[in-house]
């Protein structure tokens, strides 16, 4: 007998299959923290926009802050209920919690993050007795000191949540499936990789304005321009990509390299000081977050994802829409995606000759650099797209309510 069903009496009992489908919607509610905006919450929204499309489903969100994230769901037409976390103590966000439950029962949820999966479950637990869905985006971020006994406070009520009372527990890829079915159980775990959207299929911006973004970072056509998106924190692994950078401009006789970091966050100053160490701050630019960094793809020469640990980063599926060759660390769930020398290049992590090493080939060899870009747009548009994740995720939804 598997786990969860152990726990019936500590859950209150487990709800009926919902009867009469054709007549009944399945009422889902998505629980999210939503303090800031990142590759979880572009993929909640790119999955949210189809699941309102279904005929089947009844779709609510509770946003634990008000925010960009809150903001785009009700742009989608999903009634969303914020519970500031912000203005109330951790009790009374769960009391709010379980009071819309109570008001509002649901058939399932499916959280996001672990601080949403605690609430959301316990809250649950208590009222309607949802199936609950956990998506696991990627390997928590690598913290220190103070932050690092927060993340564990956080980490340890969250990974008992998702062994006794999560029903399923979907990852976005087969390297954190295979890490994550050692604890969980793998008739637990769905691996359902990161899908891409259509707004993120367009062309993007025009030769015009490639040329006059490359003119405000001081680019000219000549040189070369590499570029990350993402948040500015240790494990996205940017210091390497500076590093890189730095290697690169040793060879005098050749047109400066440079790179644009698009993204904020608690690093920022750290790679800023670190940059002007080692003499390229003046080649490396900080842009800080932008809501759509579609026209700064299209201007970089080569998309570097120096990643230290990795879902499926969707900056990653955008890179490869955008027709960029990319050069990426070879972890967690990249090379699912990623094949050396046909859509892209595979570098060790942590190492900053390698990053120097394949972003020098590309620029030597303008020809393969389209090639591996055209594979890559080939590949994304292909075989990963939103439509493709949100009918598995409805699969996964239907295979529990209605067994």
């Amino acid at each position: 007998m598997r786990v969860c069903e152990n726990l019936e009496g500590m859950r209150g009992g487990r709800k009926r299959p919902v009867s009469e489908p054709a007549l009944r919607k399945i009422r889902v509610c998505h629980l999210a923290v939503g303090d800031a905006w990142g590759g979880a919450e572009a993929h909640l929204c790119e999955l949210l926009r189809w699941l309102v499309k279904d005929p089947g489903l009844d779709v609510t969100a509770i946003v634990l802050n008000e925010g960009r994230l809150a903001e785009a769901i009700r742009g989608l037409s999903v009634t969303v209920y914020v519970v500031p976390e912000s203005d109330l103590s951790l009790g009374a966000s769960f009391g709010k919690i379980f009071r819309i439950f109570h008001a509002f029962p649901v058939d399932l949820i499916h959280t996001h993050k672990p601080k949403d999966n605690v609430l959301g479950v316990l809250a649950g637990m208590l009222t309607c007795r949802p199936y609950v869905v956990r998506t696991v985006h990627g390997s928590p971020e690598m913290f220190s000191g103070m932050q690092y006994l927060k993340m564990i406070l956080h980490e340890l009520p969250n990974q008992f949540c998702n062994k006794f009372l999560v029903d399923r527990v979907i990852v976005v890829s087969k390297d954190l499936e295979t890490r994550l079915a050692r604890y969980y159980g793998g008739r637990k775990i769905v691996c359902i990789h990161n899908g891409i959207g259509y707004q993120s299929e367009k062309s993007g911006s025009g030769k015009s304005d490639i040329v006059k973004i490359r003119s405000t970072l001081g680019v000219t056509h000549e040189e070369y321009l590499l570029g990350s998106v993402g948040r500015l924190t240790a494990v996205k692994g940017h210091e390497f990509l500076i590093r890189a950078v730095a290697l690169l401009n040793n060879d005098r006789g050749r047109k400066p390299v440079k790179a644009v970091l698009v993204g904020d966050g608690p690093l920022r100053k750290n790679l800023e000081e670190l940059a002007f160490h080692l003499g390229v701050g003046n080649h490396v630019s900080f842009v800080g977050h932008q809501d759509d960094p579609s026209g700064f793809l299209q201007a970089m020469d080569v998309f570097v994802l120096p990643s230290l640990s990795e879902g499926i980063p969707l900056a990653l599926l955008e890179a490869m829409a955008a027709s960029q060759p990319i050069v990426a660390a070879r972890v967690g769930g990249i090379p699912e995606i990623i094949e050396h020398g046909e859509n892209g290049l595979l570098v060790e992590p942590a190492n900053e000759h390698d990053i120097a090493k394949a972003c020098d080939k590309l620029r030597r060899d303008r020809v393969f650099a389209a090639r591996l870009g055209s594979a890559a747009h080939l590949k994304v548009t292909g075989e990963l797209s939103s439509k493709s994740m949100a009918d598995s995720v409805i699969a996964v939804y239907g295979g529990l309510v209605m067994k």
